[in-house]
């Protein structure tokens, strides 16, 4: 697993199935496991991205201070 615990993740799987079927669309219990942890990753590593580009931006925006 990477990213979140499972045990401190908000959609379960069971929310995730109804959310679904509330569209139309049906999933196993199997399958919402897969589909979250997918989607966590994807968050996980969206939100390290603009970590990364907003700390580049930031250092390149403000000027070591110079000695003294």
């Amino acid at each position: 697993m990477y990213g979140i615990p499972r045990k401190k993740r908000k959609i379960t799987p069971k929310i995730a199935i109804q959310i679904l079927d509330e569209q139309g669309v049906t999933i196993t219990y199997e399958e919402a496991e897969i589909i979250l942890e997918m989607i966590y990753n994807f968050a996980k590593l969206a939100l390290n991205q603009q970590i990364r580009i907003r700390s580049k931006e930031h250092d390149q925006l403000i000027p070591h201070p110079g000695p003294g």
